[in-house]
């Protein structure tokens, strides 16, 4: 049986690879690829803020500002909680 440390360590490298994906795709401006990954990284890790972040960032630049505000406020929630 897997111990529950190497579980979550796994986790966060495949939360980390999503995140990393997310970051390729926002640079080339695949913002629908980009928040779609952003979004399995907090699948995986909901308190992963810099996710958030970056959906907060591709909001605002689509002109959505309550939706990034909305991001912004749950990434200063989790950060909150640190």
């Amino acid at each position: 049986m897997d111990e529950p440390n190497s579980i979550m360590k796994e986790d966060t490298l495949i939360a980390l690879d999503y995140m990393r994906q997310g970051n390729e795709k926002l640079k080339m401006k695949d913002y629908e690829g980009a928040l779609s990954d952003y979004d399995r990284t907090l699948e995986i890790n909901p308190a992963f803020v810099k996710a958030y972040v970056k959906r907060g960032l591709i909001k605002y630049m689509n002109g959505d500002l309550p939706g990034a505000e909305t991001e912004w406020d749950s990434a200063w929630e989790w950060e909150c909680k640190r």
